[in-house]
């Protein structure tokens, strides 16, 4: 068994694209490979998505997407595979990621507001100990603007509600100076009415951003992403959004129906695992 690598980009990972525009590559994966606590949770997973690419990851519970994720913020390291974001190692390319997990694991009484919170996402974007600057301030009013927090901005964070709180998560994430956005289940919190509002701005953030979103809604994601790929350990992965019922079967390890109204969604029964997600 040959041992995990990391590294940066090869002469052929260029791709050039219908204008002729040469495209750069946000995040490569070749045969990923990673056991935890004992059982295998990826198997020969490889991916390869360009920048300003929308994919959306859909799989059942257990099916390893939260430790693809954390294998690519570096969190996780592969037993085997190469990884690389924007041609570096995860352990270099910290700067380049950012990460929006489905729950929040805070103190909610530590009295922190809303702005205050937003405002620590640009403390990577300097040297330690820098003081924060008037850009700064500039890129959390922003953030706090396209989600429309401004109206919380002095809100005590432990004062806000589940979809609130997430919004402020996503804020954070966007004061960053990141170009790679990993969204796990980010409308897991989210009231029915704010889900269409936050795929149209992660279609707006992925126009000059790289964006993979770990998501269960399938008929609504696929209206919004560029490509989809299917995890359940090995991955399923064609570069388009095209959703086939030997895909999600294959995926689910079940038969699949499909309903069509004015969203295709699809219907699944419960899958659950104590296996890492």
């Amino acid at each position: 068994m040959s041992a995990a690598t990391t590294g940066g980009l090869g002469p052929d990972d260029a791709r050039v694209d219908a204008e002729g525009r040469v495209r750069e590559l946000a995040l490569k994966i070749d045969g990923l490979n990673k056991t935890y606590r004992g059982v295998s949770v990826l198997e020969d997973v490889s991916l390869r998505l360009d920048h300003g690419e929308f994919l959306g990851l859909i799989g059942p519970n257990g099916a390893g997407k939260s430790v693809l994720l954390r294998t690519i913020l570096g969190l996780e390291k592969p037993d085997e595979g190469s990884i690389s974001v924007y041609g570096k190692p995860p352990s270099q390319a910290h700067s380049d990621v950012a990460y929006v997990p489905q729950y929040a694991r805070f103190d909610r009484d530590f009295p922190i507001s809303v702005r205050d919170a937003v405002l620590t996402g640009r403390l990577r974007s300097g040297r330690p100990g820098r003081r924060q600057d008037s850009e700064d301030h500039d890129r959390a009013e922003e953030a706090l603007k396209r989600l429309d927090l401004l109206k919380f901005a002095e809100r005590q964070i432990g004062r806000l509600s589940g979809g609130q709180l997430q919004r402020v998560l996503i804020a954070r994430a966007l004061a960053t100076d990141a170009r790679l956005f990993l969204f796990d289940e980010p409308t897991a919190n989210l009231d029915a009415s704010h889900v269409t509002g936050l795929y149209e701005f992660l279609g707006e953030l992925a126009s000059d951003h790289t964006v993979v979103l770990v998501s269960h809604d399938i008929g609504v994601m696929t209206a919004f992403v560029d490509s989809v790929a299917c995890l359940n350990r090995r991955m399923h992965y064609h570069g388009d959004k095209q959703i086939t019922h030997e895909m999600i079967e294959e995926t689910y390890g079940c038969p699949v129906d499909f309903v069509v109204h004015e969203h295709r969604h699809v219907v699944l029964p419960p899958h659950d695992s104590e296996e890492p997600s």
